[in-house]
Formats: structure tokens, sequence, C-alpha cells
């Protein structure tokens, strides 16, 4: 399953605090009370990656994909 979305145009241009990669972080690892950590503990999904493409000034789609088991795509 692969979800995209374009971040918003005044979110793309913090150079500082890049908030489209510390989401990409927070979403993409597995740790203690994670998104993965949930999808997997309910047998839902192998895995997770989530990741900001930069298209172009003040352009950037995200991407959340993750590996669903059986369970996952039925539920």
């Amino acid at each position: 399953l692969e979800l995209t979305w374009e971040i918003p145009s005044h979110l793309c241009c913090d150079l500082e605090s890049k908030p489209e990669e510390m989401v990409s972080h927070l979403l993409g690892h597995e740790f203690n009370h994670s998104l993965l950590a949930f999808l997997k503990e309910a047998k839902l999904a192998r895995s997770l990656q989530a990741q900001a493409d930069h298209l172009g000034r003040g352009q950037i789609l995200f991407s959340l994909t993750t590996d669903l088991t059986d369970k996952g795509v039925k539920e």
C-alpha cells in the first residue's frame, strides 16, 4: 500500500527544521509505540517506509509505503 500527498508549500521552505525529514523519521522508523510497531503487533504489516521527495522549489511529495500482510489487506 502506498499513500502519497503533497506537503503544503508554506512548510516546504523551512530549511533549518526540515519538517519533512522529521515526519519521515517519525513514521519510518521502528521503536516502541511507533506506527510500524503497532502494525506489526496487530499482524497487519511487515515493513513501513516513509520518504519525502523534493520536486522543485517549494514542492515536496511525501510517501508512506507499507508491505501489508494478508490480514492487513483484508482489514
